[in-house]
């Protein structure tokens, strides 16, 4: 079982996100355990150590998410933690999906930039068959979301340009070919 932890003020998006964590497991038959937590302070002083993975809102009225974390930080090392905000200040805009970022992941999304603890070859195990292809040592992208190829490029639908690596180039067009040919 995996025991997830949501910390986030704003309850609409707790249950939110929850729903989504849900169907994700009636989607895959995981067993999913969701402890909600409403502020950082709270997520300090009800600590469950049994918790595997943390979404964390970094902007919350008493104590934010960048200070629980250090306080999770000293309590459990192993935990991870990713991440929730819409605030530039704490991530950067633009491509979509996933780059090294400081020895963590920035994984970039429609909505939001979230900084994952994990490496790149983690993360990239833990999608592989799910539509994600790296296509660079610092990028792996969503194939969905790619809209051309030129070259060392990328564009993704965002606009955004992601560079190819040469030795990763024949592979990801290999793997984008056959993305888009299960669609045909």
């Amino acid at each position: 079982m995996i025991h997830i932890a949501i910390c986030d003020d704003e309850k609409d998006f707790v249950v939110y996100l929850s729903d989504l964590l849900k169907q994700y497991a009636a989607e895959t038959c995981a067993e999913i355990k969701i402890t909600a937590y409403y502020d950082g302070m709270e997520l300090i002083e009800k600590y469950d150590t049994t918790i595997d993975l943390i979404f964390l809102d970094i902007q919350m009225r008493l104590v934010n998410g960048l200070r629980a974390a250090e306080r999770i930080r000293q309590m459990d090392e192993k935990v991870s933690i990713i991440f929730l905000t819409t605030l530039t200040q704490y991530g950067l805009e633009g491509y979509s999906y996933i780059e090294t970022f400081n020895r963590n992941l920035l994984l970039h999304t429609e909505q939001e930039n979230i900084i994952c603890y994990k490496s790149m070859k983690e993360m990239e195990r833990d999608l592989q068959d799910k539509g994600f292809v790296r296509c660079h040592t610092s990028y792996m992208v969503n194939l969905f979301y790619v809209k051309g190829v030129n070259k060392l490029e990328l564009e993704l639908i965002t606009g955004a340009v992601i560079p190819i690596s040469q030795p990763k180039r024949k592979e990801f067009m290999e793997k984008l070919a056959e993305y888009w040919g299960n669609f045909l």
